[in-house]
């Protein structure tokens, strides 16, 4: 299930109190210390060493004397030296030095007195281990990792006995693979395979990792032949990060799609397995901040009398180690039991284990899953645990809870128990909470200590102000746990140290006449504070593209130009104004809109608006500028990240912008648009420019379930449909849009067409992204219970261009697409398709297809007639690219 939750927020990183244990690392003078250090590295740099693959290598002090290779740069820096590396891909280990910042993504133009034009995203460095049985990146001691792209090693960072930073990274496609084999059957000797850390290795060292991605990595470890006789130990842990007696800080930063897999072929060997995302050992000390932990996955091949040990497919915290962690999202993470045999299943989302001990504040734990492989024979798995979809604590783990939402969780109903959350440890406390999983949230077995208070609790747990009614979630199915309207979890918490929600919104609302209407506003229930302009979910804050070290790159000018007229718009106030200034805005965009003239800008502050407009030709619309209680905000006073502009169509159909020529899109959220063709931007004949907008859960969609001879559905463009148009997109986002084509009950012939889940492009349509991240956007076809036929076609998960014009893409990523077909007789496609391509550093990874019954395999990434590729990673689980001429 695709999460809809987005963490790239504002707020504060609150450390709260519980007795016994403390994880506050900012309060710890040794912490505190390192840190320091590691900033004199960062502000002081002694001297520039330059590396670059068209330098001649005499001394590296100029880009044209730049070396070669990074790691010749790296044998003659000293202490406190910076080395910046230009653009491309170097294919190397790299073992560093004490003391040295490594820094990535220079054109090759920029001096010391402008590295703020440095790039990441335009020019990406890219370090690749080329499959070496190494790390990409051998930590030292007070080093700096910065906007570099580590891929290709047996781990991308390994620390130990180190302190390091890193900041703006991408970790990606690392394999972390560890095996043992018996000569013979008749062996005994020990058998020991133990895989940690296939993005992060982490032993004995402070690390703080801050606005990376770790995407995609792998630990696998595998014992083949002997017998069960002897020492038999085959363990993964930590596909994302693995730590061990150390201190982690880990901030804004996306842990996402890695693997633990454990292997063996023999029967009565153990396979474990702890953690694909993050697995903490040892005495190690995490602070974990606004971060998404999603889509892992925990996996053994065995055979039938195998024993299995799989827990925390998002988390695990072992031993003796302590977390804290505030905003975080822990969703679609899954543990695969497949031919179990006396084994356990433990912790879809988190694990804690041992003496462990965990707080967790505004965070979401959602759609976590253990998952039976159907064909597993009932009296092996009847033998078997599987407990606790969500959250597992067991041995002496303490784990305190405030302010979080448990939902959507599973586990299997065979012997499964606690689908939100197996209490088998010392203590669970739970306050300001939510935990509603249909059957079972919450399981208890011992004699740990259990409080709730203040708290939703599907089930029969009790406490203080503790309901056991339904939380009224937005559309749960979809994976929006957002509280709707009418629901008894606002205004129903108690004081808390919370100052900011699950998505940076201020805590203790009071919206009159919603929720208890109190003498002082009070904290509502759950992760995610009801939203005050009505029961409309806000906008996810921005998701980081994989190199995001953040840069001084200008917006486009929202200047008012000599002669031509601005308008302001604020739904801030009751009524409406003239529309000519702050102080009187108009409180619609289609009052502006319609005021407007060819060469006027409209100035928009933060805030919902419930509309559907047509553009004008001429007319510029800027977005994210703050707004007031007099009305409107400062022009100076613009971030549509922090101030967002919501342009939504309220689920009703019909597009919710029509597009115009000679027009700027800037700044704009546009959501929840519905109809059959680009529920969120419809343009015809027209040329447009977008920057810095989302387009988020858009949808088209047509669905026959009741046809006569013959049922035939066509949709396309979730988020955009173009014909005859000519688009520019950049720093854009396009994420959770959907085309949908469903028929059934035909008598004879189905047909279901689903094409471009974001984009659908027609005619001599030319469309160039740069910069734009492209996520969770699907083309879902299903044809079926059709007589004769059933045909079922979806194509271009992200971008689908149906007719001859160009499609280029510069500096983009496209990850979790997919295209979705589902017929007797059907294809499906992949992710960006068209006649002819041009991908200029661009990432593809993630991404995928599915059908039921079409042989032939179809690539998951690029399909074109022409294909025009440079510097790019094509990287999805089956083909990536088919083309006629590339």
């Amino acid at each position: 299930m695709v999460v809809q939750c987005r963490l790239w927020c504002f707020g504060v990183f609150l450390i709260l109190s519980h007795a016994g244990f403390s994880t506050d690392l900012s309060d710890d003078p040794q912490f505190q210390q390192s840190i320091e250090k590691l900033e004199a590295v960062v502000n002081s740099p002694k001297r520039i060493i330059y590396v670059s693959q068209s330098g001649n290598g005499m001394g590296g002090r100029t880009w044209d004397t730049a070396f070669p290779t990074i790691q010749e740069a790296m044998d003659t820096a000293s202490s406190k030296d910076h080395i910046w590396v230009r653009e491309g891909e170097y294919r190397e280990a790299v073992r560093l030095s004490a003391n040295i910042a490594l820094l990535g993504g220079f054109s090759g133009t920029q001096n010391p007195d402008n590295l703020d034009a440095r790039d990441t995203l335009m020019h990406p460095t890219i370090i690749n281990a080329n499959d070496r049985a190494e790390p990409v990146i051998t930590g030292a001691t007070y080093c700096v990792l910065d906007g570099l792209t580590l891929t290709g090693g047996k781990t991308g960072l390994y620390c130990k006995n180190v302190v390091m930073k890193v900041t703006g990274c991408v970790i990606v496609g690392n394999e972390n693979r560890e095996s043992a084999l018996a000569p013979s059957y008749t062996d005994t000797r020990p058998l020991i395979a133990i895989a940690q850390g296939g993005g992060i290795h982490c032993t004995n060292s402070t690390l703080w990792v801050s606005n990376t991605q770790i995407l995609g990595n792998l630990c696998l470890a595998e014992i083949t032949g002997g017998n069960q006789l002897g020492v038999r130990i085959c363990l993964a842990e930590g596909g994302g990060l693995y730590s061990e007696d150390s201190d982690v800080r880990i901030e804004h930063c996306d842990i996402d799609d890695n693997r633990i897999q454990s292997e063996v072929s023999s029967i009565y060997y153990r396979c474990q397995g702890n953690g694909a995302g993050i697995a903490g050992r040892g005495s190690s000390r995490f602070q974990i901040n606004r971060c998404r932990i999603e889509n892992h996955s925990t996996d053994t091949h065995q055979s039938r009398f195998e024993v299995a040990n799989l827990r925390g497919a998002g988390c695990y915290f072992g031993d003796q180690s302590i977390a804290t962690i505030d905003q975080m999202s822990v969703c679609g993470n899954k543990i695969l039991a497949k031919w179990p045999y006396h084994s356990s299943f433990l912790g879809g989302g988190v694990a804690v284990e041992g003496s462990a001990k965990v707080k967790i504040s505004n965070s979401l734990v959602a759609d976590n899953e253990i998952f039976l492989d159907p064909l597993s024979p009932r009296d092996v798995v009847n033998k078997d645990l599987f407990r606790g979809g969500g959250f597992f604590l067991g041995g002496s783990a303490r784990l305190l809870m405030e302010n979080c939402t448990v939902a959507g969780n599973d586990a299997p109903e065979v012997d499964g128990e606690g689908a939100g959350i197996f209490f088998d440890g010392e203590s669970l406390s739970i306050t300001n909470s939510i935990v509603w999983n249909g059957t079972s949230s919450i399981v208890q077995s011992g004699s740990g200590e259990l409080s709730a208070s203040f708290s939703i609790i599907d089930g029969t747990i009790g406490g203080e102000a503790v309901l056991h009614t339904n939380p009224l979630f937005e559309k749960p199915s979809q994976g929006d746990y957002r509280i709707a309207l009418n629901s008894r979890a606002i205004d129903s918490g108690t004081a808390t140290q919370s100052a900011f929600d699950l998505e940076g919104a201020t805590r203790e609302i009071d919206i009159p006449g919603v929720g208890a209407d109190l003498p002082s506003a009070v904290v509502d229930m759950g992760a995610i504070e009801y939203p005050p302009e009505g029961n409309l979910p806000l906008t996810p804050t921005r998701t980081p593209s994989p190199t995001f070290t953040q840069t001084n790159t200008p917006t486009p000018t929202s200047t008012p130009t000599p002669g031509f007229r601005s308008w302001y718009v604020s739904s801030s106030l009751p009524i409406s104004g003239d529309g000519e200034s702050w102080d009187s805005p108009f409180r619609t965009v289609g009052e502006a809109v319609v005021r407007s003239a060819s060469g006027d800008t409209i100035f928009i502050s933060e805030g919902i608006y419930p509309e559907r407009i047509t553009l004008k030709a001429g007319v510029d619309l800027f977005g994210g500028y703050e707004s007031s209680s007099e009305g409107g905000g400062e022009s100076l006073d613009r971030n549509p990240t922090i101030h967002q502009t919501v342009i939504t169509g309220m689920d009703e159909f019909g597009p919710v912008v029509t597009g115009a020529s000679d027009c700027l899109f800037d700044g704009l959220h546009i959501v929840r648009g519905r109809a059959q063709y680009g529920a969120g931007l419809f343009c015809k004949d027209v040329e447009m420019v977008i920057h810095d907008c989302l387009f988020y859960q858009n949808s088209v969609s047509q669905i026959d379930e009741d046809g006569d001879s013959v049922g035939r559905e066509t949709s396309g463009g979730g988020a955009i449909f173009c014909t005859n148009s000519d688009l520019r997109i950049s720093e854009s986002e396009f994420i959770a849009n959907q085309a949908t084509a469903l028929v059934q009950e035909s008598y004879n012939v189905n047909r279901a067409i689903a094409i471009g889940g974001a984009i659908l492009l027609d005619g001599t349509s030319m469309i160039r992204c740069a910069r734009t991240f492209f996520r969770d956007n699907i083309a879902l076809a299903l044809a079926e219970n059709g007589h004769f036929v059933n045909y079922s076609r979806a194509e271009g998960g992200a971008i689908r261009h149906e007719g001859k014009g160009v499609i280029q893409l510069d500096n983009s990523v496209f990850f979790g697409n997919a295209a979705v077909a589902g017929a007797y007789t059907l294809w499906s496609n992949p992710i960006v398709f068209g006649e002819e391509i041009i991908l200029n550093h661009c990432t593809f990874f993630g991404n995928e297809w599915k059908n039921d019954y079409y042989l032939p395999t179809p690539p998951s990434g690029v399909r074109a007639a022409t294909a025009t590729i440079s510097n790019s990673i094509l990287w999805d689980a089956t083909y990536s690219l088919e083309a006629e001429t590339v």
